[in-house]
């Protein structure tokens, strides 16, 4: 047999399809003009309580300067939690803006 530590960690993060799947009231910043290339993608890595609020988050990556914007719009967001067996669960996931 072969050992599988992550079997023991917390679960993988989901995917920034999956967190916009279980939030609402989703709100995009608003970055300035000329802030990035267009396309460019800012990366915010979350968690969210068994009771769906928003506990943690982290700028993950992304153009500098941009994590205020991301930050603003992301404190707008709701959030479900995961259910598990019938129960709320806490996760961590990731959320990705495009630069428009």
């Amino acid at each position: 047999f072969s050992l599988n530590t992550r079997a023991w960690g917390p679960p993988d993060p989901l995917s920034d399809a999956e967190v916009r799947k279980l939030a609402s009231n989703i709100v995009e910043p608003t970055f300035p003009p000329n802030a990035a290339p267009q396309g460019a993608t800012y990366t915010l890595m979350i968690a969210v309580d068994s009771d769906g609020s928003l506990i943690e988050v982290i700028a993950g990556g992304g153009p500098p300067g941009l994590s205020q914007y991301a930050l603003e719009a992301i404190r707008k967001w709701k959030f479900s939690p995961v259910m598990e067996n019938g129960e709320p669960r806490p996760y961590r996931g990731q959320v990705d803006f495009r630069v428009q």
